[in-house]
């Protein structure tokens, strides 16, 4: 008798390499993935802008990369001895205007160049609730712990998601036509904004991404949300907050993620690389002995070859 419901991913139609350019934007569902990737041995730029939640903010981070727009002090705010902008997340955040702008505009002076030559932009949207600054009705995508009564708390609809995304979509393909775009709908649960209007506010991601998917040929979409809910359904595939998934699930999602994108040589990559960083990092009894030197030096000349084989600007 099978007691599970297992999700079953078709193989894609596009299979990734350590050649490819990856970028990762969106909720900390992103964050997971990208590390994966990036402790994987691909090229990864992962959050510029730090975790975002609703689909405008991220897309309205991304256009701000393909404009290259620089911040300036007319776009951050002080709060509590430390300046801050309302498009990023608190690790942006800095004590001095000049350094919260270095912070920002450093990566998106690197973020812009990198994303005119991702192969796979990787979204991921977290709720459908967004806030606006009441005094100016500008978006908001960390409210920086300000009290509450500066916010209008708002539901999008499907059509505003929709609206949004398809003249950045069209931008995306100029910039970059060999683009693929990869969306997914993160499993963490928006608790706070009750168990019902939760669900709902899924449920207009799933529908908005259904709908740009069957619009545009180049977006393709990852299960994840389904494979917690539907795959894993169990509590102990959560964190000890009942609402993020567990270490296991991300981990179970990143195996569903290599057989549905990583192609037999690329999973090979994987492993080869995988092993080295794991011999790097391993403490050695005797750090000081010849033995371990050479040892070192072998697999250090063996990262620094797999680095050499994959990317152009290796230097």
């Amino acid at each position: 008798m099978n007691f599970r419901t297992e999700l079953i991913i078709s193989p894609s139609d596009f299979k990734l390499s350590h050649y490819d350019k990856i970028l990762t934007i969106g909720s900390c569902f992103t964050e997971n993935i990208g590390l994966k990737l990036e402790k994987s041995g691909f090229q990864t730029d992962i959050n510029p802008f730090g975790i975002l939640y609703n689909p405008l903010s991220v897309a309205s981070a991304i256009e701000t990369l393909i404009s290259r727009k620089l911040f300036s002090q007319d776009d951050i705010f002080e709060y509590q001895g430390k300046y801050h902008s309302f498009s990023h997340h608190s690790k942006f955040s800095a004590s001095t205007p000049d350094e919260c702008l270095k912070n920002i505009n450093e990566k998106i002076t690197f973020s812009s160049g990198y994303l005119h030559k991702t192969s796979l932009l990787i979204v991921t949207f977290g709720t459908s609730y967004i806030y606006k600054l009441k005094e100016t009705d500008q978006l908001v995508s960390n409210c920086h712990k300000l009290p509450a009564n500066h916010f209008l708390y708002q539901r999008l609809d499907i059509n505003e998601i929709v609206s949004a995304w398809d003249q950045l979509l069209y931008s995306l393909s100029e910039i970059n036509p060999e683009i693929k775009i990869l969306m997914t709908v993160s499993p963490i649960r928006h608790w706070k904004d009750g168990a019902h209007e939760n669900q709902i506010s899924k449920s207009i991601l799933l529908l908005a991404i259904e709908e740009l998917s069957q619009k545009y040929p180049f977006i393709r979409y990852f299960p994840a949300y389904e494979i917690v809910l539907d795959d894993l359904r169990d509590y102990r595939f959560y964190a000890e907050d009942m609402l993020h998934p567990s270490s296991s699930a991300v981990d179970y999602i990143w195996e569903k993620f290599g057989q549905t994108y990583f192609s037999a040589e690329t999973i090979k990559e994987v492993k080869k690389y995988q092993e080295i960083r794991q011999a790097l990092d391993h403490k050695p009894f005797n750090p000081d002995s010849e033995e371990y030197k050479s040892f070192l030096s072998q697999k250090t000349l063996q990262l620094n070859d797999f680095v050499k084989k994959y990317r152009e600007d290796y230097l």
